[in-house]
C-alpha cells in the first residue's frame, strides 16, 4: 500500500503545512500579481530566461545581486519572471531568500512581481510551495498537485520532524527500506545542512533572521530523489576558520598569476566539505556534518553533490570547482540519491 505522500491526503497535508508557515511567519512581506505593470518608483529586476544557479550560475547571481542591492537600499523592488524559461529548485528558493532578506533590520521592504509564462516554469512555483510562502494580491485557487514534489519546508533550527518527514518521501518513492542504513543516511544528511545553518551559517552582527529552506523533487524517468537545502548565512568561507597558513595562502594567489589563484573560495568549501578546518567557533563538535555528506558522495550513497557559497562552486561527485564572478550570500547544497526501483515502476 502506498503511503500518503502518493495519495490526495498527502497534497492536501502539504498545502496545510504552506499555510501554517505562512501564518506562523506573518507572511513574508511579497506581494505577487499578475501583469507587466511596474509600480511607480519600484525598481524592476528581469530574470534570465534560465533561472537556475546549478545550471546558469553567473546570469541567476547577477538577478539576485540586483535584487539584493535594491532591498538594501531600501528601494521597492518588481521581480518581472515573466520571461523565465527554465526554472530550478533552487533558484525558488533563493528568491525566497531574498524575500526574506526585505524583513531585515526591523524594517519591511515592499516586493511584488509577475508570475512565469511558461506553463512549466510556473507549475513549479506552485508545486514547490512558493506562494504560500507569499501574499497573493488575487487568490491563485491553486495548491499543490504534485505527488513527485516534497513542498517547500522552512525553519531556524534543527528540526528532526521535518527530516523525518522528507526522508520518508524519499524511502517511499525510491523502494528504499525505512530502517535501512540508506534511509539513515537520508536523514542524516538532512539534520547536517539544518545543523549547519544553526552552528555555522551566520554570526552575531546579523540582522536577518536565520533561517533554512529544504525541497525533495522524485524524478521517475531516473529514479532518484533530488534534495535542494538552502540557507540565508553568510556562507561557508566566511565563516570556515583560516589558519595562518590559509591566510599566507590567499595573500599568495591574490598575487599570482596562476589560474589556481581564481579556487579561493572554493578551496574553503571543498576544504570544509572533508573536515579539514573548523570553523570560527573553534568547538571541537563542530565542522563535522558537512564532512557526513562529503563521505556519503564518496562512497556512491549520494550519486551528485553540488555546493555553491560566496564566490565558490564545488562539485564533489566530479571533484571540480570553479570561481564564480558573482557572491552567492548563503549556501546552497544540492544532492541526488537513487532507489531500488526501476524508472518509471510504480
Amino acid at each position: 500500500m502506498k503511503r500518503v505522500f502518493q495519495r490526495p491526503r498527502w497534497k492536501k497535508h502539504s498545502s496545510a503545512r504552506m499555510r501554517y508557515q505562512l501564518a506562523r511567519s506573518g507572511g513574508s512581506g511579497a506581494v505577487y500579481e499578475s501583469g507587466s505593470v511596474t509600480p511607480k518608483g519600484t525598481v524592476r529586476v528581469v530574470a534570465p530566461v534560465r533561472l537556475s544557479l546549478i545550471e546558469n550560475p553567473e546570469e541567476t547571481l547577477e538577478f539576485f545581486s540586483s535584487v539584493l542591492k535594491s532591498v538594501s537600499r531600501r528601494r521597492e523592488v518588481f521581480l518581472d519572471l515573466s520571461g523565465i524559461e527554465v526554472l530550478t529548485t533552487d533558484a525558488v528558493m533563493c528568491l525566497l531568500s531574498a524575500i526574506e532578506a526585505t524583513r531585515g533590520g526591523g524594517k519591511r521592504t515592499k516586493m511584488s512581481g509577475n508570475y512565469p509564462v511558461a506553463d512549466e516554469c510556473n507549475r513549479l512555483l506552485v508545486d514547490s510551495g512558493f506562494y504560500g510562502f507569499v501574499y497573493t494580491a488575487t487568490p491563485l485557487g491553486v495548491t499543490v498537485n504534485n505527488e513527485d514534489i516534497y513542498a517547500i519546508a522552512s525553519g531556524s533550527k534543527v528540526d528532526p520532524n521535518q527530516a523525518s518527514e522528507v526522508k520518508a518521501f524519499a524511502v517511499d518513492h525510491l523502494g528504499i527500506e525505512a530502517g535501512s542504513s540508506e534511509a539513515k543516511k537520508l536523514y542524516t544528511s538532512i539534520i547536517e545542512c539544518m545543523a549547519n545553518t544553526r552552528n555555522h551559517a551566520y554570526g552575531d552582527e546579523r540582522k536577518t533572521k536565520r533561517k533554512w529552506w529544504l525541497m525533495a523533487h522524485y524524478r521517475p524517468e531516473s529514479c532518484t530523489v533530488s534534495f535542494t537545502f538552502v540557507d540565508n548565512g553568510l556562507g561557508i568561507p566566511a565563516t570556515v576558520r583560516r589558519k595562518f597558513a590559509d591566510a599566507v595562502r590567499t595573500t599568495a594567489r591574490a598575487l599570482s598569476v596562476s589560474p589556481r589563484s581564481q579556487y579561493i573560495d572554493a578551496d574553503l568549501i571543498e576544504s570544509a566539505m572533508k573536515g579539514e578546518h573548523r570553523t570560527k567557533t573553534r568547538l571541537e563538535h563542530r565542522g563535522k556534518g558537512l564532512r557526513s555528506i562529503y563521505d556519503g558522495a564518496k562512497d556512491g550513497h549520494l550519486l551528485r553533490l553540488q555546493v555553491i557559497s560566496r564566490h565558490g562552486m564545488v562539485d564533489c561527485t566530479e571533484d571540480s570547482k570553479r570561481r564564480l564572478s558573482g557572491a552567492f550570500e548563503g549556501t546552497l547544497v544540492f544532492w541526488d540519491v537513487s532507489g531500488t526501483r526501476k524508472p518509471h515502476d510504480e
